[in-house]
């Protein structure tokens, strides 16, 4: 579930967490997305890196809640802390954070240039997700 934090950092970039957390799942890929959830389950919580915003925070933790079924576990703090702690953490073989929600100048001058990053793509599972269109 760790591995995943590359994911949702592009997938925020691209669409925004809410819209992402709004859409209904398609049939294909289903199986995969149902055991992706159900071991985010087992795990006991998702952890998101997150600006320090009162409605935010609320609106992550009931998307998550009412959608998935999982805790969140939120981490506040300032964009460049958070990269840091990201980037060393990465580079130690830890991956706490699953998601890292930011603006593009902490992925592009934070998490980019440090190496940390993963290709987006192989870590798609449902159809209209994976469809650029």
């Amino acid at each position: 579930m760790r591995k995943f934090l590359s994911i949702i950092i592009a997938a925020q970039l691209a669409i925004g967490i809410a819209p992402a957390l709004a859409q209904t799942a398609k049939p294909g890929g289903q199986a995969q997305w149902d055991k992706t959830v159900e071991a985010a389950k087992k795990e006991g919580n998702v952890v998101v890196s997150i600006p320090a915003s009162a409605e935010l925070r609320k609106l992550t933790e009931e998307a998550f809640k009412k959608r998935f079924g999982i805790d969140v576990e939120l981490v506040t703090a300032r964009g460049s802390a958070i990269i840091r702690r990201i980037a060393d953490e990465s580079k130690a073989g830890v991956r706490h954070f699953d998601i890292h929600i930011g603006g593009s100048n902490s992925v592009v001058s934070g998490l980019l240039e440090e190496g940390v990053l993963e290709p987006l793509e192989p870590w798609l599972i449902l159809p209209e997700v994976k469809d650029p269109k």
